[in-house]
């Protein structure tokens, strides 16, 4: 190995580093030229407020969980699932990254953080232990509900999306000019991390949950393949 590397030519003295560079497309030039500190301090900004707003949405669950019926804490559940990917892309939009592949990692590792407790681990610290297994609305129930939700409303939620609506039916019709009609009848650009995540979502809640309530596999099953033919609709009719 050492004489491997002393074959290799040399710069000023040095060994470069040479890495295959990525695409001129996939390049975002303006982050380039930022300092370390000034990224680590951007990242942690944005985790920060990532934090903040999922502990509020941990309250918000409590809050609901503790005041009202069971299917508007799962409708909630699901609703806040459904407005992660725009609230990541707001905060990973501060964020300096040299490419997209840096962008969408951090955009992956926000979403999946965030729906995972909200998904999932929310459950365990909104209901009491005592109420866990037994009672009208124990775990099990609440479980349940949230992979009805996740069945009939999510997919119903990202089919009529109301910006989709707005910009299809009374924006685009409405425009002043050839261009701004265009803009507005344009597909909604999808994020690979938004679909990735949705899935694992439905996947740890399945595995996790399946010891105590077998009928996870079904639900996961059922709602795997209703995530497969919306995304296949969207794709092809919507997303750009």
């Amino acid at each position: 190995e050492a004489s491997r590397i002393s074959d290799l030519p040399k710069f000023m003295g040095k060994y470069l580093s040479i890495q295959i560079p990525v695409e001129p497309n996939a390049v975002r030039w303006n982050s380039l030229s930022e300092k370390l500190i000034v990224k680590l301090l951007k990242l942690f900004g944005s985790y920060t407020c990532l934090l903040v707003i999922v502990i509020l949405n941990i309250v918000v669950i409590g809050l609901i969980y503790q005041s009202s019926d069971d299917w508007l804490t799962a409708f909630f559940i699901s609703l806040f699932n459904v407005c992660i990917p725009a609230i990541s892309k707001i905060l990973t939009s501060y964020e300096s990254h040299s490419n997209e592949t840096s962008f969408e990692r951090s955009l992956y590792i926000k979403m999946i953080c965030s729906r995972w407790i909200n998904s999932v681990f929310v459950y365990f610290l909104v209901i009491p232990f005592t109420d866990r297994l037994t009672g009208k609305r124990s775990l099990v129930r609440m479980v349940g509900l949230l992979f009805i939700s996740e069945i009939i409303l999510a997919p119903l939620l990202i089919i009529f999306d109301p910006f989709y609506i707005y910009n299809q039916y009374i924006a685009g019709p409405r425009a002043l000019n050839q261009s701004q009609m265009d803009s507005n009848f344009k597909g909604v650009k999808f994020s690979l991390a938004d679909r990735y995540t949705t899935l694992t979502k439905v996947l740890l809640l399945c595995f996790f949950y399946a010891t105590i309530y077998p009928a996870t596999y079904l639900f996961c099953c059922i709602s795997l393949i209703i995530k497969y033919k919306v995304d296949k609709y969207m794709l092809f009719r919507r997303w750009n």
